[in-house]
């Protein structure tokens, strides 16, 4: 996609939303090369992260229950912290959810035979807003 963009710059950065010393170390990162003009002010965030356990409730290191850090806690964290590198014109912040894991929509997830409690992936993005 950025290659159809001769202009466009672009960052690919690893993050582990598992980890909220990963989200801070990872905003503080780019907040100071943001800082230094070594990037240019943030022009979109799109938070659109989220952990599904097949098996049982698995906890973050944080002590956080993962499907919550994962899908709403961490990108928190993230955004206030890199808010201030936004684009003041023209930054934004984009939360994105799904249906794919809800039991009603007949999709590849269906087959794998976990139930999800109702709605989980919708609860947790709603938390977003």
């Amino acid at each position: 996609m950025a290659s159809s963009v001769k202009s466009a710059q672009y960052s690919i950065e690893a993050l582990d939303l598992a980890s909220l010393s990963s989200v801070r170390s990872f905003a503080d990162s780019i907040n100071e090369r943001i800082s230094t003009q070594k990037l240019a002010p943030i022009s979109a965030v799109i938070c659109n992260a989220f952990h599904w356990s097949l098996t049982s409730q698995q906890n973050s290191l944080d002590g956080f229950d993962l499907t919550f850090q994962v899908g709403h806690l961490a990108h928190f964290v993230l955004v206030l912290k890199v808010f201030g590198s936004m684009d003041r014109k023209h930054g934004r912040i984009v939360f994105l959810s799904s249906e794919s894991h809800d039991p009603k929509n007949i999709n590849s997830f269906n087959k794998l035979g976990a139930a999800l409690p109702d709605k989980l992936d919708e609860q947790v993005k709603l938390l977003n807003t």
